[in-house]
């Protein structure tokens, strides 16, 4: 199971001139799943709480692809995203 931290300081390799995701789009989903993971790793998560990201949005958040722009590789991010969305159902099954 990921801990915040673990997200915050998870760096994937650049790709230039080849498919990647967007280094910027990446970052900021990735902040509120760090948001997200802060809240329940606190002890004022309240049962029934909504959550301001899930398992599913995990599952089927899309990025802009980038090609001659600097980018994430696409295949660590998803493999990431993977744990990521783990980790969520984790929670979301102790709920």
């Amino acid at each position: 199971m990921l801990t915040s931290d673990d997200v915050n300081n998870h760096r994937f390799s650049i790709t230039k001139f080849q498919a990647g995701y967007s280094i910027n789009q990446v970052d900021d989903f990735l902040d509120k799943v760090v948001e997200e993971l802060r809240r329940r790793e606190g002890s004022s998560v309240e049962t029934g709480s909504e959550a301001r990201c899930t398992a599913q949005d995990v599952r089927s958040v899309q990025f802009k692809h980038t090609r001659w722009l600097d980018g994430y590789n696409q295949s660590q991010v998803d493999e990431f995203l993977l744990k990521v969305a783990e980790t969520f159902n984790e929670f979301e099954k102790s709920q």
